[in-house]
């Protein structure tokens, strides 16, 4: 179980958050010397993982 973060809105979650498409990867990897490695997210009820890393990656394709 994967904690939100960073932290959302109610309802809206981390809509507000998200930066236009063409800054999304840039964004998500200064997030992510703040977070680690595997973020989750939700935006309108929606839960998105992200991995910020090949090495997350394959850690979570392995385990699965």
């Amino acid at each position: 179980n994967l904690s939100l973060r960073p932290r959302g809105d109610p309802i809206i979650g981390h809509l507000r958050k998200l930066p236009p498409p063409n800054q999304l990867s840039e964004v998500f990897h200064e997030w992510a010397k703040e977070y680690g490695d595997v973020m989750c997210l939700e935006v309108l009820g929606r839960k998105m993982i992200i991995l910020d890393t090949l090495e997350a990656a394959n850690d979570l394709l392995e385990k699965r």
